[in-house]
């Protein structure tokens, strides 16, 4: 098929693994760290699966544009856009910990146009001459008002663990433009 293709990633078989070995007071072994290196215990830990940062499994944009039947000096236009989360962590270097998932991204905008100047049977006469077309256009952007997540900021608490804060992005937002072409 024309026009269509898949893109393919493959992890190394086998992955990542951690050898967590401990002395005989129960303490985990560090090289040149530890006095005691007689390891009499061993743990293995697997991290499972670790999504890549760009998984994001679906993302759906769709654009509507039409002319209303009886003033085809109108148009009106739809924005839908829905998309799934991205993986993240907490910010370090650990790239085990980057299984949290930003929440779905969902955005509705509607826009509706008129043609002030340059239709067709227009008296074109005076200043009008110099405009090829003069539009006025109203938007509603986040139509449904849904708080949809930018990012994450980390804080640390007194004993250390961190706490993720989502930021939003903006809410519902009024939008009038004069649009001139000369």
């Amino acid at each position: 098929m024309d026009g269509i293709s898949v893109l393919s990633a493959q992890r190394r078989p086998g992955g990542r693994l951690l050898l967590w070995r401990f002395n005989a007071a129960g303490d985990t072994i560090f090289p040149g760290y530890t006095l005691d290196n007689v390891a009499v215990d061993s743990s293995r830990v697997e991290p499972g699966f670790i999504p890549r940062p760009t998984d994001q499994r679906v993302n759906v944009a769709f654009f509507f544009q039409d002319e209303f039947p009886r003033w085809p000096t109108a148009k009106v236009h739809v924005n839908l856009a829905f998309g799934t989360g991205l993986p993240f962590g907490p910010p370090n270097n650990n790239r085990y910990a980057d299984t949290l998932r930003t929440s779905l991204y969902r955005r509705v905008d509607i826009g509706f146009q008129q043609a002030i100047l340059g239709a067709e049977g227009q008296n074109r006469s005076g200043w009008r001459r110099h405009i090829n077309d003069f539009w006025l256009t109203a938007e509603v952007f986040n139509l449904l008002n849904i708080n949809n997540v930018a990012n994450h900021t980390w804080i640390t608490d007194v004993t250390g663990r961190q706490y993720s804060i989502p930021d939003f992005l903006t809410p519902r937002r009024y939008n009038l433009k004069l649009i001139a072409w000369f």
